[in-house]
């Protein structure tokens, strides 16, 4: 038999070994029996009650606006610094980003910082967003606030004429140190040209006498 006659041969044969076969029997699966839920008995979960923030009676201006809108809207500190996006916890985070902004002095980015490191966009946005929902102004922040940067400096001056440090009058204002140490920097100033001008006058005053 030649090589092309054996070929042949084999294809005839895998040809009938495929459609001379019978046909395979069509199994059908039952289904499965549904199972027992295991949590079907179990307890329902405790409810946990909320907790609202501790603060200290020295804590600064910006952590008890948080803290009030913590309270107010029941949910945690942790949670309105964290990035959830869930409604409630937005909506809270909105309303710090607002009230810092119309009841204190801090500008956009400082906002930003002690929310959890925000951008100071995301704030802007937040603002915004509070005051539309709310039909309030947007908050003109330091525009216009010239004499709450009066207030602020005469506080931080208070504090540090009751010999306390740096540190501890930028966690009480809620300022960092650079600016802390740019306001008795400023007084120092303002102090030194008082009596200069007074020393200017006294010696007129001599002169002309």
């Amino acid at each position: 038999m030649s090589y092309e006659a054996a070929l042949h041969q084999q294809h005839v044969e895998r040809q009938a070994r495929l459609w001379g076969a019978p046909p395979r029997p069509i199994v059908r699966r039952l289904p499965a029996a549904p199972m027992d839920d295991p949590l079907k008995d179990a307890p329902p979960p405790l409810a946990v009650a909320f907790q609202p923030p501790a603060l200290p009676p020295d804590a600064p201006e910006w952590r008890r606006i948080v803290g009030e809108v913590c309270i107010k809207h029941q949910v945690p500190f942790d949670d309105i610094m964290g990035g959830s996006v869930v409604r409630r916890f937005t909506r809270a985070r909105q309303e710090c980003c607002y009230r810092l902004r119309a009841e204190t002095v801090l500008s956009l980015p400082q906002i930003a910082a002690r929310l959890g490191g925000l951008d100071h966009t995301t704030v802007l946005f937040a603002i915004r967003a509070h005051a539309r929902r709310n039909g309030l102004p947007v908050p003109a922040g330091r525009r216009g606030t010239r004499r709450r940067w009066q207030e602020r400096d005469e506080a931080a001056m208070l504090l540090l004429k009751k010999e306390r440090s740096y540190g501890e009058i930028s966690a009480l204002t809620g300022l960092s140190v650079g600016t802390v140490a740019g306001v008795v920097r400023r007084a120092r100033l303002v102090r030194q040209g008082r009596s200069e001008r007074m020393a200017k006058w006294a010696a007129g005053e001599a002169a002309s006498a």
